[in-house]
């Protein structure tokens, strides 16, 4: 449909942010992007380091939370014990990819302390421990050329109909302010959190297609 659709009106690039779809019609994303772009597509280094987006969320007081740094993962623990679960264990791997670690108790904590000191070797962290907030899960997809951010799709769980135009004005604006902050100048940008009674709380932020950087579950 989509081929039929783009042929019979003359359509010559087809964007789509959710992955790839086949068909001459459809063009990947990011080569389209690189002819707008003043340069090539900027996934800046600030918008997928946990730890920076941390920052920058609380200094702006954006969407705060009660956080930690730990630089290694020793720290995380004697960290973690003192902030108490459940919280949560940001930081990117020795592959360079964001991961989050939900921690509810004592034993998650000593089986992230027991994966991460058994893993591959190579650079990992800064860790940042974050209190864990309740609410609806939200999922932004963006799209940004020359710094403007176009929100391109925002799904939401668990939210009634009529509220739903309210609740997505709402994760618009605190995407784009992020992005904003971060520098994001050009390119796609996925960005998770949830909705809590005092607003928006922004959790990662990293590229569509990577799976889901909200929750990375430890087994029970």
């Amino acid at each position: 449909m989509l081929t039929d659709t783009s042929h019979r009106n003359r359509i010559d690039h087809t964007l789509h942010l959710g992955g790839q779809i086949s068909g001459e019609a459809a063009v990947n994303v990011r080569a389209v992007v690189g002819e707008f772009c003043a340069g090539p597509e900027d996934p800046t280094n600030t918008a997928l380091d946990t730890a920076a987006i941390r920052r920058l969320l609380n200094r702006s007081g954006l969407s705060a939370l009660h956080t930690a740094r730990a630089d290694t993962i020793a720290e995380v623990r004697e960290l973690g014990e003192a902030l108490g679960p459940p919280f949560a264990v940001r930081w990117t791997d020795a592959t360079g990819s964001p991961r989050t670690v939900s921690v509810r108790g004592h034993r998650h904590l000593v089986q992230l302390a027991e994966q991460e000191t058994s893993a591959s070797p190579g650079p990992r962290g800064p860790y940042v421990l974050e209190k864990l907030v309740t609410g609806p899960r939200f999922t932004a997809d963006t799209l940004t050329v020359r710094g403007m951010h176009l929100v391109a799709d925002v799904t939401v769980t668990t939210v009634a109909e009529p509220h739903l135009a309210d609740v997505s004005a709402d994760i618009k604006a605190a995407v784009r302010a992020l992005l904003d902050l971060a520098g994001h100048e050009c390119g796609e940008a996925r960005t998770e959190g949830v909705l809590t009674p005092d607003g928006v709380r922004i959790a990662a932020v990293g590229r569509p297609g990577h799976g889901s950087l909200l929750c990375d579950w430890l087994s029970t």
